[in-house]
Parts: C-alpha cells; structure tokens; sequence
C-alpha cells in the first residue's frame, strides 16, 4: 500500500476522483433542487460543500508534493482531515438545505467555524508532519551510523582467528551496537571512528596480528568519547 501511495501519480489520481464526484454532486443537486429552494441558506451551503471538495482535492495535491520516505504516515492524516471536514459539511449542507431559510447569517457563522476549525487542524498536522519526518530522518541517519561501524567490527571479528585479539573485537562490536543512536553534533567524530574502523578492518584482512589490538583500542576509545558526549 505504502509503495502505491508513494507515487504521485497515484494521489493525484485520487485526487480527480473528487474532481468527479464534485461534477455529480453538482449535477444531481441542481437536478433536484426547486426553485423555491434556492434561498440565501442553499447558496451559502453550496459555496462551503465547493470549499469542502477543493479542500480534498488540495490535500492529495499538498501529500503529492512530497510522498517519500517518513512523510508519507503523517502526510495522509491531512486527507483524512480533509475528507471529515467534507463528511461534516455535506451533514451541514443537507441541513441548511433542507430549511430553506432566506436568513443567510447563521449559515454563514456555521460554516465559517467549521472551515476555521479544519483549517488550524490541518495547519497543525502539517506542522506535525514536516517536524515528525525531520525527526524520523535523524533518526534513520543516526542508526544508519550505528549499523554501519557495526558492520564493519563484525567482519573484523568473523575474519580473526587468534582468540585473544577475537574476543577484544567481540567487545568493541557490543560496545558498538549498545551504542545510543543520538548523532547531533557528533558528524566529526562519527566520521572518524568510522574511518579508524576501516583501518582495522583492513588490518585484520591483511593479518598485521600486531597493530590489531592497538588500532581496536583506538577506535574503543573514540566510541567511549562519541557514547560521552550524548
């Protein structure tokens, strides 16, 4: 579902189906509307059903422009926002409608308060959305590092032979991967265990037996400094 949803082609797609159900609303509402329901009330309530359509069709337009990666769970709270709010104003509208009051004011305040309220819950999940996707994408970052210095001192444990220098790199690996995954701040010193860990790696494909152990020491103690500086 997440990879349909993902392209966006597709929510402007959903977004032409409102497109037509607001045609047929239209054509079956003036097909069976009479001439002496077409009070001050009615058009009230048919100017705000039009804002509660173009609100949908804006809010498949609005998760169209960016669809990828986390965004795409809080996106979609806006459309079911959007689609409430028409849900509520059809409610409304059928109401007003079937009153058939020439007095336009009350309608009016009703339907004002009902826009005003899915605008600022729309606003506010829109907000929510792009804070919840910058955190998501932190996130992502931070244990990306974490999985990839962890990668790498497992393959220097699985290539080690000698017991000794094994179980000092079975330690630094746990270490690694016990790690808190909190990165802000720390890019210079992540990007300098990694390159250390690289360089043991190295060591231990190539068999230097005796830089091994200080190299793993290096990077234990770059680890201890980047855990103490979260």
């Amino acid at each position: 579902m997440k990879e349909f949803l993902s392209k966006k082609k597709n929510a402007i797609l959903l977004g032409l189906i409102f497109v037509i159900v607001a045609g047929v609303y239209n054509m079956v509402l003036f097909l069976s509307a009479k001439g002496d329901a077409l009070t001050s009330g009615f058009w009230t309530a048919y100017a705000f059903m039009w804002a509660a359509f173009l609100s949908v069709i804006g809010s498949f337009i609005f998760i169209a422009v960016d669809l990828k990666g986390p965004k795409l769970s809080v996106s979609w709270i806006n459309v079911l926002i959007a689609l409430l709010y028409l849900v509520i104003e059809l409610i409304t509208s059928i109401i007003i409608m079937a009153v058939k009051t020439d007095e336009y004011v009350p309608c009016l305040v009703v339907q004002i308060i009902l826009f005003a309220a899915f605008l600022v819950a729309f606003i506010i999940f829109a907000v929510a959305r792009n804070y919840n996707a910058q955190h998501l994408e932190d996130n992502q970052k931070s244990v990306g590092y974490i999985k990839k210095v962890s990668a790498i001192l497992n393959v220097c444990y699985n290539a080690e032979k000698d017991y000794d220098r094994k179980e000092a790199l079975r330690k630094l690996y746990d270490l690694c991967r016990t790690s808190s995954p909190m990165s802000d701040g720390l890019d210079e010193i992540e990007a300098q265990i990694l390159t250390e860990a690289e360089t043991l790696k190295t060591m231990v494909i190539g068999g230097e037996a005796d830089a091994i152990l200080p190299q793993a020491e290096i990077v234990r103690s770059l680890l201890l400094e980047r855990n103490s500086m979260i």
